[in-house]
C-alpha cells in the first residue's frame, strides 16, 4: 500500500527496518544506477544487539527484490567510498 522513490547516494547507511502500515512485505525494484554488488542492498540478522551482513543482492537494472517485513536491510553503499547514486522503486505491501 505503500510505494516511494529513493535517491541512494551516502556510503554511511544503517541496517534499518520498514514498518509501514502493518505491511507484510517490501520490495525494492532498481531503476538506475551502475551494475554492482555493492550498489545493491544487504541482508542483517540480528546478534547480540549487532546487525550482521547476512545475504547481499547486488544492483542490477530492473531486478525486483522482495522479503518479509521486519528483515533489517540497507544499501550496500557503505561498502564502497566511491559509490555512485542509484535511483530505486520501493513498496510495501499487505
Amino acid at each position: 500500500k505503500t510505494l516511494n522513490f529513493s535517491l541512494a547516494h551516502k556510503p554511511d547507511n544503517f541496517p534499518h527496518v520498514d514498518t509501514y502500515h502493518n505491511a507484510s512485505f517490501q520490495f525494492i525494484i532498481y531503476i538506475n544506477g551502475p551494475t554492482d554488488i555493492n550498489q545493491g542492498t544487504g541482508f542483517y540478522i540480528k546478534e547480540n544487539k549487532e546487525a550482521i551482513l547476512n545475504t547481499h543482492v547486488g544492483f542490477y537494472l530492473n531486478r525486483l527484490v522482495m522479503w518479509n517485513c521486519g528483515v533489517y536491510h540497507a544499501p550496500l553503499l557503505w561498502n564502497n567510498k566511491e559509490a555512485e547514486p542509484r535511483i530505486s522503486l520501493l513498496g510495501q505491501l499487505k
